[in-house]
């Protein structure tokens, strides 16, 4: 019913951060708000979904060395993010295993 959730990697020294908006009819749009915790790790391949109902999920990749980990962030038009979880764990050489 109009609420929109825009999601968007910003670089700043060779390191991707994961950054959101959200827009309601009534409120209009939020601040930006940082997704990821980690300013040190670069962040790669974010997928948005969104229900009709304004909630919504962000995925994104984070390279972190030896690893890559796969996290998620949680969105609902009352409470806004829920906070960044990881959500899985892979050896950075078996990424598409």
């Amino acid at each position: 019913q109009g609420n929109a959730v825009l999601v968007w990697r910003d670089k700043n020294n060779n390191i991707y951060s994961l950054w959101a908006k959200s827009y309601s009819v009534t409120a209009g749009w939020t601040a930006p708000i940082r997704l990821d915790k980690n300013e040190f790790v670069d962040i790669s391949d974010h997928k948005l979904a969104m229900s009709k109902a304004g909630n919504a999920v962000v995925t994104w990749v984070q390279n972190e060395g030896s690893r890559a980990r796969i996290w998620a962030n949680a969105f609902d038009p009352v409470n806004g993010w829920s906070g960044a979880k990881i959500i899985d764990s892979i050896a950075v050489g078996n990424r598409n295993a």
